[in-house]
């Protein structure tokens, strides 16, 4: 069993990390099964549009632009406009999609 004032020392440590708690939103945005595709959609087919998201996900167009905005939120994803039409693509330059896109090619080295 750990001391008294090791725990007390644990305690501080981990609170003091405020980084947990982003790493916790990051976590529960992408843990969400549509989202998690949509990620892997995004990274295999580098930018599509939504209603292209919608039809290979086979759900509504509105359902789809919720799950974005909730990626957008977390920064995950970044979009551009064309005209009516808007296309998205992973945000490359954050952390946690780099990590995701490792998983994913680890994944595809497996399967292959």
């Amino acid at each position: 069993m750990e001391s008294t004032d090791n725990l007390k020392s644990l305690r501080f440590d981990v609170e003091a990390q405020q980084w947990l708690q982003e790493l916790a939103n990051l976590l529960k945005t992408a843990g969400s099964p549509t989202r998690t595709r949509i990620l892997y959609l995004l990274w295999i087919a580098e930018e599509v549009c939504v209603n292209d998201i919608a039809d290979v996900l086979d759900l509504t167009t509105p359902a789809i632009s919720q799950q974005l905005k909730k990626l957008r939120e977390q920064d995950l994803v970044d979009n551009r406009r064309d005209a009516q039409t808007v296309y998205y693509r992973l945000n490359d330059e954050h952390q946690f999609v780099y990590h995701i896109t490792e998983l994913f090619q680890q994944e595809e080295a497996v399967l292959s």
